[in-house]
């Protein structure tokens, strides 16, 4: 008997689990793991101690409870948060049993680790519900940018036909000129939906930041109450970016919006700064090495500092660099933790029902990460918010002498195969092409295209195609053509150019992608330049 007693004493000082035993709620045996865990330097430093010191708060009800349990010879199981001698805190995990000689025997585990992962297990799943969110209204975002992209396209053409043949003077040609002014805007606006939705940022160019800032302000004054002062600063020489202009005005019009609709009734202050910020840095370095989700997009991370405040990352840069960094804080009423921890949640408001869609921030959330940036937020409440947005710098590259290309002809000549299932769109372009003296073949649907090519593959000088149509997609059809006749010229015609990548282009045999709504001039001038360089390589 003695050796088992000696074999469950060793079992006991071997475990990694805390062990003690109490007698009338006074510990008579430690073993080594539970004063390690509590953070004493030896067992018998804890004899003659009463159990509730390890709690952190002491539950009066749940320590009557373990008590009652004990004093009835029963046994409990549960968790608690427990508190080292030092004063930190840590869950524990604990379960007592009655021993015959009516002692108590507990068991306590340091469930920190699994905590720790159970919190990171559940914001990776609200990341990942925020992301099949916002992939479901992207999908439906892409729907309405594709139908109403076929209706811009039709106003575009015939406002332009009408603006051709009108005299320069006539007050109807001064409507077509608004009618297409107008259709640019919707345009646009059908660009940011698409940005939103995580499906394209926008055509890109080398844009001034800081022509943006003007811009931006010059149009937010209008808007402002006289008691908002609208500050900017700008510590940067020529902060270029590549990158869509009219979507990052919206960027720093949201963020402008939402700074002037935070301000309480006395009013205060908007200030928009923009200088170059070394990163890694001590307000950036989680931007660059923070996790990630399947599709390398960075994940959300919350922070607390000392004084109360909440900081956000959302993104992640490609490297170490300089980034033009972008910011917009204001005095308003700011945000606490759970506020800033949804800011980015499509349909997420906390303003009056009808002063708030929920939908500005998810859509700079789009639009920044569409143009390989990221950003941080700090908050406190009544403090008012400090956005800042991380923009890779683009520099100009050098100058090369390039031959200067010639001046497309008025009139064309050519044989063009077009499909587009939207009676608006290819009635337009076909308009468009014959009035320049194209011969054109039109097709609503793609098969019916491959058959007029099949009974005649050297009878085409260029196709034209949609890219999104029932029966099969512009990519496939291009395909098939090119696998009869390999480098005839192709046209793809999307509202979503980017669905597709370089090499997908390239193994289709797509010689170049144009943006919905189609603007007729260019597409005319891109055919003639398309022709023109297929002839030259013919001779």
């Amino acid at each position: 008997m003695k050796d088992e007693e000696k074999l469950r004493a060793t079992a006991m000082e071997a475990v990694s689990e805390g062990i003690v035993v109490t007698a009338d709620g006074h510990i008579t045996y430690a073993n080594p793991a539970f004063a390690q865990m509590y953070g004493y330097a030896r067992p018998d430093e804890l004899i003659g101690k009463r159990g509730h010191i390890f709690f952190d708060q002491p539950d009066e009800k749940l320590i009557a409870e373990i008590r009652r349990l004990a004093a009835a010879g029963g046994s409990w199981a549960g968790e608690f948060i427990g508190r080292r001698k030092n004063g930190s805190t840590f869950p524990v995990e604990a379960s007592m049993a009655s021993l015959p000689d009516g002692r108590n025997i507990y068991i306590n585990r340091d469930i920190s680790a699994r905590k720790a992962a159970e919190q990171e297990r559940d914001r990776l799943q609200l990341q990942f519900f925020q992301a099949q969110k916002m992939e479901a209204i992207g999908a439906l975002a892409g729907g309405i940018a594709h139908d109403f992209n076929n209706l811009l396209a039709a106003i575009q053409g015939y406002a332009t036909f009408l603006k051709e043949d009108l005299p320069e003077s006539s007050k109807e040609r001064r409507f077509a000129n608004q009618i297409l002014t107008a259709s640019q805007r919707a345009r646009d606006l059908v660009q940011q939906i698409l940005a939103f939705s995580h499906h394209q940022s926008g055509e890109k160019e080398a844009i001034d930041l800081g022509l943006i800032i003007e811009e931006t302000i010059s149009l937010l004054q209008a808007t402002v109450p006289k008691n908002i002062i609208l500050a900017s600063q700008e510590d940067v020489r020529h902060p270029l970016i590549w990158a869509n202009g009219s979507q990052i005005s919206q960027v720093l019009m949201n963020l402008c919006v939402n700074a002037r609709d935070a301000m309480p009734p006395e009013g205060g202050q908007i200030k928009i700064a923009l200088e170059n910020v070394k990163v890694p840095g001590p307000e950036t370095q989680k931007l660059l090495a923070q996790p990630r989700d399947l599709k390398g997009v960075g994940l959300l991370q919350l922070e607390d500092d000392d004084t109360g405040a909440v900081h956000l990352w959302m993104g992640f840069l490609p490297g170490p660099d300089t980034y033009l960094c972008l910011s917009v804080q204001d005095s308003g009423s700011g945000m606490d933790r759970k506020t800033i921890k949804r800011i980015f949640e499509p349909f997420f408001t906390t303003k009056d029902i009808g002063k708030g869609t929920g939908l500005g921030l998810a859509a700079v959330q789009g639009i920044v990460a569409g143009h390989g940036g990221a950003m941080s937020v700090r908050s406190k409440t009544g403090e008012g918010s400090r956005f800042e947005i991380y923009w890779p710098r683009f520099e100009v590259p050098a100058a090369k002498a390039a031959p200067q290309p010639q001046a497309a002809a008025e009139q064309g000549c050519g044989r063009v195969l077009l499909v587009d299932d939207e009676p608006l769109v290819r009635n337009m372009l076909s308009v468009a092409l014959r009035r320049k003296g194209y011969q054109v073949q039109v097709c609503s649907r793609a098969l019916e295209a491959l058959a007029c090519f099949n009974a005649n593959p050297q009878g085409w000088d260029i196709v034209v195609t949609d890219q999104m149509m029932p029966d099969m997609n512009g990519d496939e059809l291009a395909r098939e053509i090119s696998a009869r006749r390999p480098g005839l010229p192709i046209i793809l015609c999307s509202a979503d150019i980017e669905a597709l990548t370089a090499g997908q282009q390239a193994a289709a045999g797509i010689t170049l992608r144009i943006s919905k709504p189609v603007d007729p001039a260019r597409f005319i001038k891109t055919v003639q330049e398309m022709l023109s360089t297929a002839d030259a390589l013919v001779e």
